[in-house]
């Protein structure tokens, strides 16, 4: 799948942390790609990836991950999670019943379902309730299945947006 980024100039894609990846703006600016596989790390940018630390290749049994999402203001309302990548197992049994979770924990007061399965091309939209406080996405992987692979592209939306 296509990786997106932000026009940054190179100085600011440099001090905030993210790759260059061509120009933009007509070559003034450069494509700014932000990209974390480091559990436990905070997403700070817009249009950042959070993958699997072990990206492309699977995650092992056992593996808790959990990233932090500080929205930039007061003023994002929703966090759009885009699964480019996410294949987690769903059930043993117990059909309908997660065995892996990805799970979410927003600033509102809304309380999401835990998600598994094959979710490659789909999409979800978190309610921030205005918080600037950490949003946090968990991963927990249980099974000796081979299948835990995710990437996910974080965007924050602002409340005024038409995105929204």
């Amino acid at each position: 799948m296509t990786v997106y980024g932000t026009c940054y100039s190179s100085s600011e894609c440099s001090s905030k942390g993210g790759d260059v990846d061509g120009n933009c703006a007509s070559g003034f600016g450069v494509c700014c790609i932000f990209t974390t596989s480091t559990c436990g790390s905070t997403v700070t940018n817009n249009c950042t990836y959070i993958q699997n630390p072990s990206y492309p290749s699977s995650e092992s049994t056992g593996t808790s991950c959990s990233y932090s999402v500080t929205p930039q203001s007061d003023d994002i309302c929703q966090l759009r999670l885009d699964f480019d990548n996410f294949d987690i197992t769903e059930t043993s049994t117990t059909v309908g019943t997660c065995v892996d979770t990805f799970d979410v924990t927003s600033g509102s007061s809304r309380d999401y379902y835990a998600l598994c399965g094959t979710l490659s091309g789909q999409h979800m939209y978190i309610e921030t309730g205005r918080k600037t406080s950490d949003q946090t996405l968990s991963f927990t992987i249980a099974t000796t299945s081979t299948v835990a692979t995710w990437r996910i592209k974080v965007n924050q939306i602002e409340c005024w947006s038409t995105s929204k």
